[in-house]
């Protein structure tokens, strides 16, 4: 049972709902998925859980690195700060991911945080941006699960 190894506040609420309702359990297997694939991220030094978050827009590049145990923003790099977006044509392609990547590296580093999880969403290739963003900041010494 993958459930047992849970060990937060919705393990009862499983169990118990698969005694009320045994038919339905796979429908809420599938709603509470993300909590059981919480448990196979590797922790940081100190047992907390980092996540690699980033938005690509049409203008912009944003990159943070976030505990997931409480939701605090750790290290982010931008391309709407100034010193990042003196050199760049353009501040959304890939060329401006590289710089934000590598900016979140140095920051991360100085931090002691050389740890990070990243997911690839689900249904999207590992190209373009995010395979830009990923490898440079694995190239500047950040571990992935």
């Amino acid at each position: 049972d993958g459930d047992l190894t849970c060990n937060n506040q919705h393990k009862s609420f499983i169990h118990t709902f698969r005694e009320k309702f045994p038919a339905k359990m796979s429908y809420v297997w599938k709603a509470w998925r993300p909590c059981f694939e919480t448990l196979r991220r590797i922790p940081h030094k100190d047992g907390r859980i980092n996540s690699l978050q980033y938005q690509f827009s049409n203008k912009y590049v944003h990159a943070h690195l976030v505990r997931i145990n409480d939701g605090q923003i750790l290290v982010s790099a931008s391309t709407v700060e100034p010193e990042l977006r003196q050199d760049l044509e353009s501040l959304s392609d890939k060329k401006a991911t590289k710089v934000v990547a590598e900016a979140l590296a140095e920051r991360a580093l100085a931090k002691g945080i050389d740890h990070a999880n990243f997911t690839k969403p689900k249904g999207k290739p590992f190209h373009g941006k995010m395979k830009v963003l990923v490898d440079t900041l694995r190239e500047k010494g950040l571990r992935y699960n």
